[in-house]
């Protein structure tokens, strides 16, 4: 049998083990959770550089689209008055296909811009891009028909995420 003495020196070796796994299991609990702070703390990081990634990546496709719509129109200087002058084809032209083409292209550029500024909300939009396709809306027939013609390929786009100004200018435009 056991004596009460050994008995006693087992209990208090199990209580003092037992102290100490609680005491490990403690301190590995406090650097777990350093880690795991420390890891959520680089993924936000990782996040939001990503995130400003795709945001320079979006404004420089702006960029680029523009660059090649104005290397397009320095290259063929006698389409820029249909766009930026107010002056008006007639369907009867030699160059109107052409000339729709171009409409077309800058409708799909305008519908481009506006579903990636919402991938850029802190962008001034409203007083960059948003004032330029006001401006062009007003000053093209051009572009004015293609609205005309073609408004129903852009139902929910013009609905969803065209700022106020240029959906009711585009309104304006095909109801006119």
């Amino acid at each position: 049998m056991v004596s009460a003495e050994l008995k006693s020196t087992l209990d208090l070796l199990f209580t003092l083990l037992n102290t100490l796994v609680g005491c490990f299991g403690l301190v590995f609990v406090v650097v777990s959770l350093f880690f795991v702070f420390r890891q959520t703390r680089d993924l936000n990081r990782q996040t939001e550089l990503a995130t400003q990634a795709s945001r320079v990546s979006a404004y420089n496709e702006v960029a680029r689209q523009m660059m090649e719509i104005d290397r397009f129109f320095v290259e063929n200087p006698q389409y820029k008055p249909y766009f930026y002058e107010g002056k008006a084809a007639s369907k009867d032209q030699a160059d109107y296909p052409a000339i729709a083409s171009i409409a077309e292209w800058l409708a799909d550029f305008m519908d481009s811009v506006f579903m990636l500024a919402r991938t850029l909300p802190e962008y001034p939009w409203d007083t960059t891009w948003y004032v330029y396709f006001c401006d062009l809306l007003k000053a093209s027939p051009a572009l004015h028909d293609y609205w005309k013609e073609h408004i129903n390929w852009y139902p929910g786009s013009i609905q969803a995420y065209y700022p106020p100004k240029v959906a009711a200018t585009i309104r304006e435009i095909t109801l006119s």
